[in-house]
């Protein structure tokens, strides 16, 4: 009788474990069940936000301001500032350069939009004014399109020409190599107006190693392009 019991009181402690193996198996299938919900629904969230912005027009978008995620420049080549104060067209290739910094810092940090074509009104309008210069204002700028960097390419297509230059300066300076497929450009008409915008579409780099612009690492923090 004290095998039989001894077998019963064993046998019922398996079964026991058993039980709580096929708990805990249970658990684990809704836990991971739960996180893969949960990283559909960021993922999906993700997606929502870059359609949304996408689906924005560059006009629209300048309301926001700055940020994370958001840049505004005003020129690609020839420098405005110039032009204004002294009354001729400089190239200034610095300001491209600059362009590509927030190109790879978004590369490495983040998806973000660029929108060439826009001044910072606090700080243009006025001179603007004084050379009954043609603007738009939206939000905190003075919108003056990218259509004197445009005229000032070669003939042909100038728009073409135009998006090439950046295109061109990122493939001789980016390393490892010009990500073409995380980076969208388009140039757009603002409504009512004759006046172009050029934005930037840019993803973040799925690898581990980054992006670098002339030797060095951006990242994105906040609205500045930080080296590291």
């Amino acid at each position: 009788f004290r095998s039989i019991k001894y077998m019963t009181t064993s046998g019922q402690k398996v079964l026991d474990g058993i039980k709580k193996t096929k708990d805990l198996d249970e658990k684990l299938e809704n836990d991971l069940k739960n996180a893969i919900d949960d990283f559909n629904k960021t993922s999906n969230y993700i997606n929502k936000e870059e359609d949304i912005r996408k689906s924005r027009s560059p006009f629209d978008l300048l309301k926001e301001g700055e940020g994370q995620k958001l840049e505004i420049k005003g020129q690609v080549k020839w420098d405005i500032g110039k032009k204004l104060n002294i009354g001729k067209w400089s190239r200034n290739d610095d300001l491209l350069a600059e362009i590509c910094k927030t190109i790879t810092s978004f590369l490495n940090s983040n998806n973000g939009t660029i929108i060439i074509g826009a001044l910072e009104k606090d700080k243009w309008q006025e001179l603007l004014d004084k050379n009954e210069w043609r603007y738009i204002n939206q939000g905190d700028y003075s919108v003056i399109g990218i259509n004197n960097d445009v005229e000032q390419q070669p003939k042909g297509d100038r728009q073409q020409k135009f998006t090439q230059d950046i295109i061109t300066k990122l493939m001789s300076s980016l390393e490892p190599q010009y990500p073409d497929k995380l980076i969208e450009t388009q140039i757009a008409n603002i409504p009512d107006s004759n006046l172009k915008l050029f934005t930037i579409w840019v993803e973040k780099s799925p690898g581990k190693s980054g992006y670098y612009f002339n030797k060095k690492f951006y990242v994105r923090r906040g609205d500045a392009d930080i080296p590291l």
